[in-house]
């Protein structure tokens, strides 16, 4: 069960840190902010809400609604002591996404140096690259929360463009504490995946540095990489009319968490979520027959054609490298394809089912599949490619992105 404290008040948040999360070795961590917020507002706008997770909680301190004191909103004033010990102490691993820009924030407008701050990007990419063998790829541009979760939890998190631009100095609509919760959270996810990862690779590479050290990542060899300047990534994710999605969650979906919340003992500026509320914590999209769902890894036993699949795409990786190239597709891709090609039986939509729960977009599984027998140039039927994969996508997109695979299938592009 994960139970979410959103709390209004500078004791309230530090009640609960106090509580529920000092002493914590690793949190996950975000911030929210006024969109329109300038470098000569205060901390309210620039920094209103603070988002921490723990495996088992997770802390939303709305800032911009504490009261006003005589400390005013700078230099710690809008800070207690338990939150402050914790942002400041580096035995406490704070990770996220473009996390260095959040401390930075944090720093300029409440005064608080952060220490123990790690990029969940540089761990992602040290993981990948070393398990594929394309070390050389390693570095430190940023890749996307949701890329991540993708990824390694096998989960979507919805964008919802319309919940990130909105008004944060406000008290939080539910659709806003399902956002703010979720990145925290996801993060913590994503490192434990990650972490584990890396300590079962032969010959296992040092974790990566906070990033307060600046210091380059450290490969297994002994090699490091080059301090590089951090840039996003933006993933690509159409549907069926070839439009880029940026979904927000139903009304079917908020309905249900809210109808799960409950108000701790502790007075109004803290909610407290039940265990059948635990969804909450993700923007997971799910379908009109099911309830919300928690971000988690699945404990189920894993399907022997996934596993099929993992044992092919480490030895493509093998030979791949030992060609003395690099792989253009992504593992995603590759997966899918083998899954697709491998079994008849694995059209898009079961295929879609299988590859996670709740199920992928049946879009999503067929721009998988053909960027990686475009990218790759994998053997296929063309019968199949052409009935099962290209006449399922619009025309304008067949011919934009895979105008050569539709050549080879009869189309006239």
């Amino acid at each position: 069960m994960v139970k979410v404290h959103y709390c209004k008040t500078k004791h309230t948040t530090d009640r609960v840190c106090s509580d529920y999360f000092k002493g914590e070795p690793l949190l996950g961590f975000d911030l929210e902010w006024m969109p329109n917020a300038t470098k000569f507002q205060g901390a309210r706008q620039n920094v209103c809400l603070i988002q921490i997770a723990s495996p088992s909680r997770i802390g939303l301190f709305h800032l911009s609604l504490y009261p006003r004191g005589e400390n005013g909103d700078r230099n710690g004033g809008l800070i207690g002591p338990v939150l402050q010990s914790i942002l400041e102490d580096a035995s406490t691993l704070k990770v996220g996404v473009a996390i260095k820009g959040d401390a930075t924030r944090v720093e300029r407008y409440l005064g608080v140096k952060m220490r123990g701050v790690f990029e969940l990007s540089h761990l992602h990419k040290l993981v990948v690259h070393s398990k594929a063998g394309t070390e050389h790829l390693i570095n430190k541009k940023l890749v996307s929360l949701a890329i991540q979760a993708r990824e390694h939890l096998q989960l979507p998190m919805f964008k919802g463009q319309d919940v990130r631009s909105s008004d944060w100095s406000r008290t939080l609509a539910m659709d806003q504490i399902i956002y703010s919760a979720s990145d925290a959270y996801a993060a913590i996810q994503i490192f434990s995946v990650l972490e584990r990862q890396r300590k079962n690779l032969n010959p296992k590479p040092p974790l990566p540095a906070c990033v307060e050290q600046n210091l380059p990542i450290r490969l297994a060899s002994g090699v490091v990489t080059a301090v590089a300047e951090e840039a996003g990534e933006e993933e690509e994710c159409f549907d069926e009319n070839g439009t880029l999605l940026m979904e927000n969650l139903t009304p079917k979906y908020l309905v249900q968490a809210a109808e799960t919340l409950k108000i701790e003992g502790t007075g109004a500026s803290d909610f407290g979520m039940s265990s059948s509320a635990a969804a909450v914590v993700t923007r997971l999209q799910p379908s009109t027959s099911r309830s919300p769902r928690m971000l988690k890894v699945s404990s189920k036993v894993r399907d022997t054609r996934i596993t099929a699949a993992e044992e092919w795409l480490t030895s493509f990786s093998t030979t791949v490298k030992a060609a003395g190239r690099t792989a253009h597709a992504r593992p995603a891709s590759l997966r899918a394809y083998y899954l697709w090609h491998t079994d008849a039986t694995l059209k898009p939509g079961v295929l879609a089912a299988l590859l996670r729960n709740p199920p992928l977009q049946k879009s999503t599984v067929i721009s998988y599949i053909l960027d990686a027998v475009k990218l790759e140039a994998l053997p296929y039927a063309k019968t199949r490619l052409r009935e099962e994969l290209l006449d399922q996508i619009p025309a304008g997109l067949r011919r934009r992105k895979y105008a050569n695979l539709s050549d080879a299938c009869g189309f006239d592009t």
